[in-house]
Parts: structure tokens; C-alpha cells; sequence
């Protein structure tokens, strides 16, 4: 049994620049700040039946955000006026549980290749919403690691569908060990169905 859990904090600030058709033009222009954090824990366990491995695990992701302050001019040809606005407070969620089936491949003695599946079911809180909304997906995982120097290269498809909503991801990620194999770095690239990548740099140090 593995108890797994994190914390984390980001910090941002957002541009804007908008046109609305009012009869005549207007333009809101401004920024905000923002911070935001997160946190999470999950309970897990492995089952190894040969060359087969059950990971059986639920857990509770958390995000809050305590709001900003927006800076806001609005303009037309005839005026000009600038003040400020307040974003609320926000929070969400997410409740999963899920099953990862992980297959070895035969593979060359210098490298290991495994095949992953993973069914699950979860209620999600979206940031900013009120509602829950529950379904249920499936990720396709596909890694080749090298033996001899810890590199780790991992393909991924994902798909989640509630009543209102389906959605798919696609995922590539390189993971490499550092400091002495006292770590692991990755970096990584996810897109969704709407085609908008995102790319990510993780680093983690066992102490």
C-alpha cells in the first residue's frame, strides 16, 4: 500500500486586449495578477500476476485560487475610462478512482518496453464552477525505457466523457535521471481535441 500526496503554487499575469460591437467600437484593455494552489493525495497498491502488474488507486486533487484585482480601461473614439475590477475567489476539484494494467513487451535485454491501460471513473468540480460532474475514461500509455542510463520516452491517449461533455488528450514525454539517479527530470507535451499544446518541465529529487 503507497500513500502518495503533493503541493504546489503557481503565479501569473494575464493580458487582455478585447473589441465588443456596441453600435460603435469599444476596447477593454488591462491585466491582473493572479496565484493559485494545489494539492492532492492518493492511496495505491501493486499486484503482480507474471508478467502483468495491477495498480489499483484513488485519490482527491484540489485547486484554489484567492481571486485578483483587474486593471481595466474601456475606450471608444469619444472617451477614455480606467478602474478596476475584482475576480471572486474560486476553487475545484477532482474525486478518481482508477486501475492501471501494466503489460511487459519483449524487448531487447538493454531496454524494457511496457504497455499500459488504465480505466477510471471520477466526479470532476471545474474552477469557477458550482456544479459536479461525474463520467468516466480510459488512457493508453506506451514507454520504452533504456536500461543503462534511466531514459524513459512515454506516448499517451487519453479519453473522459461525462453527460455534458468528451473530451481527448494526446501525450509525449522524456524523462531522464539526474543528479546521480537521486532524481528525475521530464519534459513533456500534451494536446487536447481542441489542438492547443502545452509543453511542461518537471524535476523531481528523492530526499
Amino acid at each position: 500500500m503507497f500513500l502518495d500526496y503533493y503541493l504546489g503554487a503557481s503565479a501569473g499575469k494575464h493580458n487582455f486586449d478585447l473589441d465588443f460591437d456596441r453600435g460603435f467600437d469599444i476596447n477593454a484593455a488591462g491585466d491582473y495578477r493572479y496565484f493559485a494552489y494545489y494539492g492532492g493525495v492518493a492511496v495505491s497498491g501493486d499486484i503482480e500476476r507474471g508478467s502483468m502488474k495491477f495498480s489499483p488507486r484513488v485519490g482527491l486533487d484540489l485547486a484554489y485560487t484567492n481571486g485578483a484585482d483587474v486593471n481595466v480601461t474601456a475606450s471608444n473614439e469619444y472617451r477614455s475610462e480606467t478602474g478596476k475590477a475584482r475576480l471572486d475567489a474560486m476553487n475545484g476539484g477532482r474525486l478518481y478512482g482508477e486501475i492501471d494494467f501494466l503489460k511487459e513487451l519483449e524487448s531487447a535485454t538493454s531496454e524494457e518496453r511496457t504497455l499500459g491501460f488504465t480505466p477510471l471513473a471520477f466526479c470532476d468540480q471545474a474552477i469557477g464552477e458550482t456544479e459536479v460532474h461525474c463520467g468516466y475514461g480510459a488512457r493508453i500509455n506506451y514507454s520504452e525505457m533504456d536500461l543503462s542510463s534511466g531514459d524513459k520516452l512515454t506516448l499517451s491517449f487519453g479519453v473522459e466523457a461525462t453527460k455534458q461533455t468528451t473530451s481527448q488528450s494526446f501525450g509525449l514525454a522524456y524523462e531522464q535521471s539526474i543528479f546521480g539517479g537521486l532524481g528525475r527530470s521530464s519534459t513533456g507535451v500534451t494536446m487536447s481535441q481542441t489542438m492547443k499544446p502545452a509543453v511542461s518541465y518537471n524535476v523531481n529529487v528523492d530526499f
